[in-house]
């Protein structure tokens, strides 16, 4: 039996994973999902996805940051390099799929040894066709050596960016594939429906869901003026009667805004955002986060990101820009905006 390989990088890529283990065309096919976020691993374990599915973790699987690179270099690129001999061996693999031309060093260095072996097919779910190369003028001299060190080590056609706070690096592969209409009519399929998340929320109150994130990566006032924000804006939800729900990032973990609103209902972190019922809530609202792009064209989705950049006086402009690059999400720049607005709802 044929098999394809998938690379599941991020929790957003889930639901695409299942969607195309899913889709009638590879119905008679086996899959070994390599899966490289610890939290997106869990997730999957939990799934009843059938015996033709096997699940890889190559995560981060050493809390410290020293025995994280070593394992995640060196121990799982041994792992990842033994799992290639058998594809070699029985030439068992069909199709290795990705869901973006972003990389972490294991999948990159998979990629670059592989390149001229396998059929690789990239679906963009992210709608990047081409990396843009961060100047390199604006790093500091650490990220600078970083950078001459991965092109060294890996190739020169590499490219850098900054997605959400975090350096990116990723290469221009050069054939994305046209098939995301394809997956992306599939994906609310049985699979993904059967282990939608419904949060027990009251029916005769409001609600608003917030997708809560350490930001302290901005910088200590950032983080600081984000929090004082929060408190704020929650503030004015639960004066106006709102039950509040709070999913922190399942990574970055959260602000410590639960500990202030106690009453605040907790969602558990290690349940991705994408399989969370949004139909349940009137608003969702972050400071600034990719879950707002799954929101259903039902719930109001708030970013605060501009209002904060306005606050604190700072350049904050690739997560103003990813949230501005998202279908139906509010950009709040002032706090009589939201006041408007949950003035309206009423």
């Amino acid at each position: 039996m044929q098999k394809t390989l998938i690379f599941s990088q991020s929790p957003k890529d889930i639901q695409f994973v299942l969607a195309v283990m899913s889709h009638p065309d590879f119905k008679d096919f086996n899959f070994d999902i390599v899966v490289t976020s610890k939290e997106c691993f869990s997730f999957l374990s939990t799934l009843e996805l059938g015996n033709h599915i096997k699940l890889y973790d190559y995560s981060l699987s050493s809390k410290g940051k020293l025995g994280a690179i070593f394992n995640y270099l060196f121990v799982n690129r041994l792992k990842l390099s033994q799992l290639e001999r058998q594809y070699s061996a029985d030439n068992s693999v069909k199709e290795v799929m990705f869901f973006s031309c972003y990389f972490d060093l294991l999948t990159l260095s998979f990629y670059l040894r592989n390149i001229n072996k396998l059929n690789f097919t990239f679906v963009d779910i992210f709608k990047i066709k081409r990396i843009s190369n961060v100047n390199i003028t604006q790093l500091s001299f650490l990220k600078r050596l970083k950078q001459k060190y991965l092109i060294l080590v890996f190739s020169k056609e590499l490219q850098f960016s900054f997605e959400n706070g975090n350096d990116i690096v990723g290469i221009d592969t050069g054939n994305f594939s046209d098939s995301y209409d394809k997956y992306f009519g599939n994906l609310n399929n049985s699979l993904y429906l059967s282990n939608l998340y419904a949060p027990n929320v009251a029916a005769n109150k409001r609600s608003i869901l917030l997708y809560d994130s350490d930001i302290s990566e901005l910088g200590h006032e950032v983080a600081v003026k984000g929090t004082e924000l929060l408190i704020e804006v929650l503030g004015l939800f639960e004066k106006m009667g709102f039950d509040i729900y709070i999913k922190e990032h399942p990574r970055l973990g959260g602000s410590g805004i639960a500990d202030i609103f106690k009453s605040a209902h907790l969602i558990s972190s290690s349940i991705p955002s994408e399989f969370i019922d949004r139909t349940s809530f009137d608003f969702e609202l972050a400071i600034s986060s990719a879950a707002l792009e799954s929101s259903s064209s039902d719930v109001n989705a708030i970013a605060l990101i501009r209002l904060l950049e306005n606050i604190v006086s700072n350049n904050l402009g690739p997560q103003v820009k990813q949230m501005e690059n998202i279908d139906n999400v509010i950009m709040i720049k002032e706090l009589a905006e939201l006041k408007g607005i949950l003035n309206d709802s009423y």
